[in-house]
């Protein structure tokens, strides 16, 4: 945002600006997201070969511009695409 507005700021004092503020991801954060990726992949490595052996769930959550929260939930049959609606 400094170099947005216009200032001149060198990497360095961005790179302190956003540990300031705790905006850096961990030093292990790479390694441990690479592990939970490859228990995901173990989890498919054989496609379903038909309904009701898979389910994917998807959970998204939205601010409004009135100050309120929209929560939405879906469930989904993977082999199927079937999709059993969503709550709100």
């Amino acid at each position: 945002m400094c170099r947005h507005d216009g200032n001149l700021v060198s990497q360095a004092t961005v790179l302190r600006l956003l540990r300031d503020e705790d905006l850096l991801p961990e030093a292990g954060c790479q390694r441990e997201r690479r592990q939970l990726a490859a228990h995901r992949k173990a989890a498919f490595t054989t496609d379903p070969t038909g309904p009701n052996q898979v389910w994917q769930l998807d959970f998204s959550e939205f601010e409004t511009a009135s100050g309120g929260t929209w929560r939405l939930a879906e469930c989904r049959d993977h082999w199927a695409k079937y999709e059993l609606g969503r709550h709100v």
